[in-house]
């Protein structure tokens, strides 16, 4: 389990975090040294939607039961032959 969820699970929530790590990292560094440059400004807006959109996408799959994970996955007995 990594960060009590599936692993296939996390993964879209591990994206969505390096996506806001890396618009806080390049676009807000860069919008400190130059805070009245536009270009900055949009980038960083542009790349805060992009990172928003990835969190609500992996918000989306959590509850979900997905590739065998969850109550239906549980109720499928196994078949062993």
């Amino acid at each position: 389990m990594l960060l009590k969820l599936p692993a296939v699970l996390a993964v879209p929530t591990m994206e969505a975090w390096m996506l806001i790590v890396i618009t806080a990292l390049v676009w807000g560094l860069g919008i400190a040294g130059a805070p009245t440059d536009r270009t900055r400004w949009t980038g960083f807006f542009i790349s805060s939607a992009i990172a928003s959109g990835a969190w609500a996408v992996a918000a989306s799959y959590r509850g979900a039961p997905w590739l065998g994970v969850g109550k239906s996955a549980r109720a499928v007995p196994d078949a062993v032959g």
